[in-house]
């Protein structure tokens, strides 16, 4: 009987100890990903982010160039008769975007300074409009890039304003938050943005931190779910909720 019950306790120890093992490789392994609950507004927050990378890769080396005088700028067009440039960026998840730019002086009136060297010790900002459509949604942004010294085009640069996305049933606007966030080439690297959901009854709750990677990490609510959301600079996206993971191409 002695032996029957060290055998019988022996069994337990064992069964305890796989049961252990099997509950830590289950956190090790991470959770399932989930190929049927969708999040659009993840997908919209990728490409918000993915625009704002590419348009500023774009537009800061041409403010950065006002320093030389006659610099060319390939792929601008312009001015119109508001002294607006504009150039197209392609990319497969945000599609087929225009970004026109105007820049401002410290009174916010509107100068030239590609067309008028001189104006380049004046510059304080560049109002911005970038509209496009990708599979999945139309947006506009109007948005300021404000230069931390006027006319000294190569100090800190903050970027401000709004976007609206919509398609794909939602619609919504990010805003970014406080004094802006730093915009640098390769995207944002500080600061953060907001987005909610402009339908009554589909409640929608976003925000993005930037970090000096240029990625982006926050949290999401939507269709009853909550996680977190991580958008790498390369494009890569995905929502950790607790019960799955939803990983976007």
């Amino acid at each position: 009987m002695k032996m029957k019950m060290i055998f019988f306790l022996g069994i337990l120890v064992m069964g305890a100890g796989c049961r252990r093992e099997n509950e830590s490789s289950k956190v090790i392994d991470g959770l399932p990903v989930n190929t049927v609950q969708t999040a659009v507004p993840a997908e919209a927050a990728q490409q918000f982010h993915l625009l704002n990378r590419d348009a500023l890769s774009s537009l800061i080396p041409i403010v950065h160039g006002l320093y030389l005088s006659g610099q060319a700028h390939p792929g601008v067009f312009g001015p119109d008769s508001q002294s607006r440039y504009n150039f197209n960026l392609i990319e497969k998840h945000y599609g087929t975007a225009t970004l026109t730019f105007q820049f401002r002086d410290i009174s916010n009136a509107v100068i030239d300074p590609i067309a008028v060297f001189a104006s380049t010790a004046l510059v304080k900002s560049v109002a911005i409009t970038c509209q496009g459509t990708s599979p999945q949604f139309t947006y506009v942004e109007n948005l300021v890039l404000t230069i931390d010294t006027a006319g000294s085009v190569d100090t800190t640069k903050l970027l401000t304003g709004t976007a609206l996305f919509s398609g794909s049933g939602i619609s919504m606007t990010f805003t970014f938050n406080g004094a802006g966030s730093m915009a640098v080439v390769g995207g944002l690297n500080n600061g953060s943005v907001s987005a909610v959901s402009n339908v009554v009854g589909q409640p929608v709750s976003l925000t993005l931190n930037f970090n000096t990677d240029h990625d982006a990490n926050g949290t999401l609510a939507w269709d009853d779910l909550t996680g977190s959301l991580h958008i790498g600079s390369n494009g890569s996206c995905d929502v950790v909720t607790r019960q799955f993971r939803i990983i976007l191409d």
